[in-house]
């Protein structure tokens, strides 16, 4: 007899990945991956994700019946894949799995609330039901639950004899629930298999478009299945089923919905023909001041290398001497009696260490992240082993000097012929990527065009050009230039020692302090993924000659100056300059780390206590261009109520220690604390306008409570 239910909802069990976690659900997505790659048979992220929903044991299976893996399969072995192949794979997966299984752990923006509202304000039982088997359940019900999202009931795939699309799970949750009849659930899920697998059991069943995996079930195939459409409390589109009472499965023709070939990315900011034109008419003077950007950045790294080389560090001199060969009209000779010689040993050093950091990068392992999205919508994946390298390269550099195949100064010796090899390189990456973002772009869609030639050239076009897994902007930004950072201090220590037979106090500490920050900079690899360099700049010159230039060849200029000139401090000098250099440290990394601390409470509880006292901050709306609502939380307690950027102070304190360490002999080392200066102020403008752009009239209240930009009082 077929009962007609009338009555009220009851439950709701809900899916994880994709449903309430793991936005876009990349976690089972990069496993698959992962396993077939083993096996020599790459697959892509399509293929990796279209049965998702499905015991991870079946997905595999499922995978290795789709035609173009069997294919390939044969291919390689000349067979087609077997159960054995199967079970085989999936014991690889299961460790794999669950070693990535918390990168992903995130809880969907708005989920925990309605979980809450479900649950306080309707009375409503909450169970859940998963695909993954029940140690990786055991996993995200940990990080879920620091989170604040905790269900009455856990139901994992291994825990009944058919997962999805079989009913079995929604059965055990009603069980387990105490919940009758099974029409007073309602079934939530992002994929197929989970749709049919709370209408196969009698529910009604919910399907997620916009949080889901990108796969056959998108927002626009979900318009034209569903019997109706809603919008659930944390804003995500549904689409609604009545359930089956008779408990059949839903059939072919229902499911044919399901398989639109368009896929939908999460959270698209604009089309992907798009391209952003910043001022089609921006005029000669942009193009004058273009050409100029790209023209003193390398002729002051010159100046500075010269006037190490040839005027103790003295720029005044090598002014003079400039000023002087120009009046006499002997500029160009000068030029080429001052320029460095580049031996063949320069170039082989150059690309030995360039192809060491590619290497290392690729093939070390690490951790997964996930950015911010591009300004396209795009949300990237990046493996973060910045400090497996760095640890691999100094190792490496220590035992080839042990050994005896090179030198301690091989680095110092070189330095100028390294300077030109590295001006070439940067200017060649530059021309490199500026003809990509025409000819073969990563992500057309996040392209950006100034309508000057000279500023694309030095802004860039691409956001995050790539080659395969090779990205462009995280292993140029953290890679060649900031691992030899350190390397480049030690081989001016073995300089000085070479030079006058001791290494004074102020190049140990200065070792020792860069090295802090080096390590930290790649132990919290994954941090920096959010700051301006990689989540708002694109790629031109202003990043890859930057990476490969400025920073190793100006940012080490402490040491080059005292490799020449050697100062040993007094011990109350030293350990000022180390209390400078320490505080430094402690307010960059509290004020970030506090802002992370806030992030992540008021996503998981709503409230958040600052240095004794409740948080104040404003709760900023904006649009994406699809017309998307979202809330940013502004942040105005504890350090972030003193100024905007009072990270900054820390960042410039430690510029300051290092230039201390250097005496007050000569200008040149304290280059780079006016340079930072300069810097930091800048982006200060950048952020405030980006911000004004983005939040409106609540920047404008913010800045109000918080009107100091760096340095409170003062700035």
């Amino acid at each position: 007899m077929v009962r007609h239910y009338k009555g009220k909802v009851k439950g709701v069990i809900l899916d994880w990945a994709g449903t309430v976690v793991d936005c876009g659900v990349y976690s089972p997505a990069v496993a698959f991956m992962e396993v077939f790659k083993q096996e020599g048979v790459p697959v892509t992220t399509e293929e990796a994700r279209e049965p998702m929903g499905s015991h991870k044991r079946v997905h595999i299976y499922k995978m290795t019946q789709m035609e173009s893996v069997r294919r390939r399969w044969f291919e390689k072995f000349g067979r087609y894949p077997d159960k054995e192949d199967v079970e085989r794979m999936y014991n690889n997966f299961v460790p794999f799995q669950l070693g990535c299984i918390l990168d992903y752990s995130q809880m969907i923006t708005g989920a925990v609330e309605t979980v809450n509202m479900l649950r306080n304000q309707m009375g409503l039982k909450i169970g859940s039901t998963t695909g993954f088997t029940t140690p990786m359940l055991d996993m995200l019900k940990k990080a879920a639950a620091d989170q604040g999202y905790v269900p009455d009931v856990y139901v994992a795939a291994d825990e009944v004899p058919q997962a999805r699309p079989y009913p079995y799970m929604v059965w055990m949750n009603a069980i387990k629930l105490d919940v009758n009849p099974i029409e007073a659930i309602v079934k939530v899920d992002d994929t197929a298999d989970g749709v049919w697998e709370g209408t196969s059991a009698g529910c009604w069943s919910v399907g997620l478009a916009k949080t889901r995996h990108p796969g056959p079930l998108n927002y626009k195939s979900t318009m034209t299945y569903a019997d109706d459409q809603s919008v659930t409390e944390n804003g995500q589109t549904t689409s609604t089923h009545a359930p089956n009472t008779s408990h059949s499965r839903v059939s072919r023709r229902q499911t044919e919905g399901f398989q639109a070939n368009e896929v939908h990315t999460p959270q698209k900011l604009r089309n992907q023909n798009d391209i952003i034109n910043l001022s089609p008419a921006l005029g000669f003077s942009v193009n004058i001041m273009g050409a100029f950007m790209l023209l003193w950045p390398p002729v002051c790294v010159a100046t500075f290398w010269l006037a190490c080389d040839s005027y103790q560090c003295s720029l005044g001199s090598v002014g003079n001497e400039i000023l002087d060969n120009i009046s006499k009209r002997t500029l160009i000779q000068f030029i080429r009696r001052s320029a460095p010689s580049v031996t063949s040993n320069a170039v082989i050093l150059y690309v030995c260490w360039m192809s060491l950091q590619a290497v290392l990068y690729l093939l070390l392992p690490g951790r997964v992240r996930r950015g911010t999205a591009t300004p396209g919508g795009n949300v990237l994946s990046y493996k973060c082993n910045g400090i497996s390298a760095w640890i691999a390269s100094h190792l490496l550099f220590g035992v080839l000097v042990k050994i005896g195949v090179i030198d301690a100064t091989v680095i110092s010796d070189h330095w100028g012929g390294l300077m030109v090899i590295a001006n070439v390189f940067g200017f060649c990456l530059t021309l490199f990527v500026y003809v990509k973002a025409y000819s073969f772009p990563s992500h057309p869609e996040d392209r950006c065009f100034s309508g000057s030639s000279f500023y694309d050239f030095f802004m860039g076009i691409e956001h995050n050009p790539r080659i395969g897994p090779f990205d462009f902007k995280l292993f140029f930004n953290g890679r060649p230039g900031i691992v030899a950072w350190t390397l480049i201090n030690l081989s001016f220590t073995a300089k000085q020692y070479a030079n006058f037979g001791f290494v004074s106090n102020s190049m140990i500490l200065l070792n020792l302090l860069h090295a802090m920050y080096v390590v930290d900079f790649f132990l919290n690899e994954s941090w920096y993924l959010r700051t301006i360099d990689i989540a708002h700049d694109h790629f031109g010159f202003y990043l890859a000659w930057g990476d490969n230039v400025w920073l190793p060849f100006m940012y080490t200029l402490q040491s080059v100056y005292l490799s020449r000139h050697p100062i040993s401090l007094s011990w109350w000098a030293l350990t000022g300059t180390l209390l400078i250099g320490l505080s430094g440290y402690f307010i960059f990394r509290s004020v970030n780390h506090q802002k992370d601390y806030f992030r992540t409470a008021m996503k998981t509880t709503g409230k958040c206590v600052i240095w004794g006292k409740p948080a104040k901050y404003i709760l900023a709306p904006y649009s994406t261009t699809d017309a998307d609502k979202k809330y940013s939380y502004l942040l105005a307690s504890g350090w972030w109520g003193l100024s905007r950027h009072f990270n900054y102070v820390g960042d410039l304190l430690n510029a300051l220690s290092y230039c201390l360490l250097c005496g007050f002999g000569h200008v040149l080392p304290y280059f780079y604390i006016i340079f930072m200066l300069i810097l930091l102020i800048h982006r200060s403008f950048r952020d405030d306008v980006r911000c004004r752009q983005k939040y409106g009239v609540c920047w404008s209240r913010y800045c109000q409570m918080v009107p100091y930009r760096i340095v409170p009082y003062v700035f």
